[in-house]
């Protein structure tokens, strides 16, 4: 079995003008916390928005949770005090929204590679995340069903400076060696393999 990583080198240049439009349309005037998904159970959603509602009281303004994704299957998320359903949106809108963002919250029970965390560690964002491939070690881990530990790593992540210049510098030294002409020229060199 070969495994062949994502890239991370495939988002449009930001449209912070509608990316502003769109948090401005949420109440968003600052800071804000960016989590990243569609809304299904395996995402890990409720448990991710009652981490974030224990770390909020220790957010400077008590910078809101942006939540940005497409409805799916199974999961109706109450978005909580200061957690707020975007929607989807562009990807041009999601590249501005992860450069703004204090850090990228990506906690799913499953998951395959973790394409968000890669995009926000592309973006100079922090992430917290479960762990997973994608992230190796430039994202502050967390395990997903721990809640209390989820909120103090949304707090690490969203203000402590150092931390926040550490999970910076190895989120965009990992996100730089994912790219999609690498993982195109592994397919086929995998498939040429598998045919001999």
């Amino acid at each position: 079995v070969e495994v062949v990583e994502e890239g991370s080198d495939h988002l449009p240049p930001p449209d912070e003008a509608a990316a502003d439009v769109l948090l401005r349309g949420l109440g968003v005037r600052g800071h804000y916390l960016l989590a990243v998904g569609t809304l299904e159970p395996r995402k890990n959603l409720e448990r991710l928005v009652a981490a974030y509602a224990r770390a909020r009281p220790r957010l400077p303004e008590r910078w809101p949770l942006v939540v940005v994704g497409p409805r799916g299957w199974g999961a109706d998320v109450a978005p909580g005090e200061g957690a707020l359903l975007a929607g989807p949106v562009d990807p041009a809108v999601l590249s501005a929204l992860y450069r703004g963002a204090r850090c990228l919250a990506y906690v799913p029970l499953l998951e395959g590679f973790g394409l968000p965390a890669v995009e926000a560690m592309a973006a100079g964002t922090p992430v917290v995340a479960s762990p997973m491939p994608s992230t190796g070690a430039a994202a502050l881990e967390v395990d997903p069903t721990d809640v209390d530990g989820m909120a103090a790593a949304l707090v690490t992540a969203a203000t402590d400076e150092t931390a926040r210049g550490e999970l910076v510098a190895a989120g965009r030294e990992r996100a730089s060696s994912l790219s999609w002409r690498d993982a195109a020229r592994r397919h086929v060199e995998v498939w040429n393999e598998a045919v001999r």
